[in-house]
């Protein structure tokens, strides 16, 4: 399971090969899948059917399949695992982003409320950006 990068936004372009993507929207993520980003990738990882039927009722976990040629926007804050289907060679371009609307905020703010229970050093920018874009939004 790996968090989209900086907790940002993402379009990803799939060049080659078949891949199923399980996405998980922090953003909406029930507590009990943890309280932090480094607990909630490992919960993830050992997903109960509780558990996995509880996210599914929050709507905040998605199954999508890439084909060659297909774009897809990740929200911020999506967690997504990966499994090559079809196809040797697995290409693609991942493009972060940043949208100035209050739901990309709400998904920003709290992706980085996770990742600060992690008591990471990159949390600080993180803050930063979510300053900056509160600011432009009001």
């Amino acid at each position: 399971a790996t968090p989209t990068r900086n907790g940002f936004a993402n379009l990803r372009f799939q060049a080659s090969s078949t891949v199923r993507l399980i996405i998980f929207l922090q953003g909406k993520i029930p507590q009990v899948l943890g309280k932090s980003l480094d607990e909630m990738l490992q919960n993830i990882q050992t997903l109960s059917k509780e558990d996995a039927d509880l996210a599914i009722e929050n709507n905040c976990v998605y199954e999508i399949r890439l084909e060659p040629w297909d774009l897809l926007w990740l929200p911020a804050g999506s967690i997504c695992l990966e499994e090559t289907v079809s196809g040797h060679l697995n290409y693609g371009v991942k493009i972060p982003f940043i949208d100035r609307t209050a739901a990309y905020i709400e998904h920003y703010k709290r992706s980085t409320e996770l990742a600060d229970a992690n008591e990471k050093p990159s949390v600080e920018k993180m803050k930063e950006v979510c300053v900056m874009l509160a600011d432009k939004l009001e």
